[in-house]
């Protein structure tokens, strides 16, 4: 009976840790201040030097500055990707992406489910959760959400904002 126990167990485990709400940027327009400097994966802040070299050099059109990145880059929530920018100020801002499953943000169960985050969590209705931070030092704010049900979902991103007030508006591509 233990040993049916357990293996109940490893198999509701492998099951729920093998849910993956993976997202993936293919363009992002860049309404806003900031300066893009590079991409990076982690918490040490690797440079993805490919898409740091797309980032630095985006198409302009007006105030607008668009960014197209393949889908196959992978840059979104998978392996902890960010944008890291700089303000006119030369202050240094991270804009990190995450993708969750709906419920585990709404339930405090997801990394980094602060209380905006659980409360967007509950106006989604939909399975899977794409979160977008900004991190200024130690401050982390939530500046964009949206729900998507497909894994690995192109979107688009529009990145709008002055003088530290930024929003992101995501979109499915």
């Amino acid at each position: 009976m233990n040993l049916m126990k357990i293996i109940l167990a490893m198999s509701l485990f492998f099951q729920v840790s093998t849910v993956q709400a993976m997202w993936v940027i293919t363009k992002i327009d860049n309404q806003s201040d900031l300066i893009f400097m590079q991409a990076a994966r982690g918490d040490n802040d690797t440079e993805i030097a490919s898409i740091s070299q797309i980032l630095k050099n985006p198409t302009k059109s007006g105030n607008l500055q668009v960014i197209n990145l393949q889908a196959d880059a992978l840059f979104g929530s998978s392996g902890g990707c960010k944008i890291i920018a700089q303000n006119p100020a030369g202050e240094k801002i991270a804009i990190s992406f995450f993708g969750d499953v709906t419920h585990r943000v709404a339930n405090g169960r997801a990394r980094y489910a602060d209380l905006d985050s659980r409360n967007a969590a509950a106006q989604i209705k939909l399975p899977m959760m794409a979160r977008v931070f900004m991190v200024q030092g130690s401050v982390m704010k939530l500046i964009g959400f949206v729900g998507y049900e497909q894994t690995n979902q192109n979107m688009t991103l529009a990145l709008t904002g002055l003088a530290g007030n930024y929003r992101v508006a995501l979109s499915l591509a």
